[in-house]
């Protein structure tokens, strides 16, 4: 069994928070690489799915698509199966292997939502927004709001089709590699179709140029400025700053570019979780309560909304552990 956790953060979490800076230097891209070549022939097959298959056997095609990548040489799900059984507390291997099956799963299955979207007939998912107050009164302040997505399967389509829904205006911060593909070749001719799927529902796509970082973040402060929403996903891919924190029984590390753009700007920093509710089967998009930013001490403010983010993780990833994308970047404690 899963186990859940219901207690508060402790008051000393932000302490245990540790913020280092990193040179990433110019992004280096492949003109072309492997996964390329197995997305273009799993392409077509996400795409019948979308268009032959019900909704509900999505999962099932998603998962016999992971097992056929596997057989044509790709690393098995089942390596981070320890991670997650050591962060569980689970006692059977197997089932920390299933929940890693599920979450690879979850990610193809996606993709299919993806080219569904993007299909003549759309993709009208049941979806529902809690917490929706908290942004209403972000916005009510009139700085704006930073949702602080965190990366579960489903978060990247669904949270912007259901606060579009609502009737929001979202702008996301999202970098070149978003997509299929990390080459040269995949951001040019595979990387479209998922940008383009999310499009649909956004104002705009702010676009992250390490050569430029200046840019992205003006474009943000202005939206910002004009009292609407700037959506970031909560991981630690870009950025030059980043902040390591305790989530479970490891660490995990975060970009710091949201809460430092939240304590530039004054926008409320909300964090956001969307998950699949077992049972129903709709999406829920789940809106937190501001996340503590706007102290005097920029570092104080950084550790203290990343404690509260990685506490509200922490809650959601209990609850549905097989929809985390986050596993193969724990960090544990090395054995003396």
């Amino acid at each position: 069994m899963v186990r859940t956790r219901t207690n508060s953060v402790p008051e000393d979490s932000a302490l245990a928070v540790e913020i280092t800076e990193r040179d990433l230097g110019p992004a280096d891209r492949k003109a072309f690489t492997p996964d390329d070549v197995l997305f273009m022939l799993e392409w077509p097959i996400l795409k019948f799915a979308a268009a032959a298959i019900s909704e509900d056997r999505w999962a099932d095609v998603a998962m016999r698509i992971e097992r056929a990548k596997m057989r044509l040489g790709q690393p098995s799900p089942a390596r981070y199966a320890p991670a997650i059984q050591q962060t569980l507390g689970l006692a059977n291997v197997k089932e920390a292997e299933a929940i890693a099956w599920r979450a690879a799963a979850g990610r193809t299955e996606h993709y299919i939502q993806v080219m569904k979207v993007m299909s003549a007939t759309g993709w009208a998912p049941t979806m529902e927004v809690e917490g929706e107050e908290h942004l209403r009164a972000a916005l009510a302040r009139g700085k704006g709001a930073i949702l602080w997505v965190a990366h579960f399967c489903f978060n990247t389509q669904v949270t912007k089709m259901a606060l579009k829904a609502q009737g929001y205006r979202i702008s996301h911060l999202s970098r070149p590699e978003h997509g299929f593909s990390k080459s040269k070749f995949g951001i040019r001719y595979l990387n479209p179709l998922r940008w383009n799927a999310e499009l649909k529902y956004l104002d705009k796509r702010i676009v992250i140029d390490r050569a430029k970082r200046g840019g992205s973040l003006r474009e943000a402060k202005a939206i910002l400025e004009d009292n609407r929403i700037v959506s970031i996903s909560a991981g630690a891919w870009e950025g030059r700053r980043v902040a390591r924190g305790v989530m479970l029984n490891s660490r995990y590390t975060l970009a710091t570019g949201a809460p430092d753009l939240a304590q530039r700007t004054g926008a409320a920093l909300l964090p956001v979780v969307t998950t699949r509710v077992a049972g129903n089967g709709a999406f829920r998009v789940k809106i937190g309560k501001p996340l503590v930013a706007a102290l005097e001490d920029n570092l104080e403010a950084i550790r203290t909304a990343t404690a509260g983010f990685l506490a509200e993780l922490e809650i959601a990833v209990l609850e549905y552990p097989d929809q985390w994308r986050g596993w193969k970047y724990l960090e544990f404690a090395k054995a003396a």
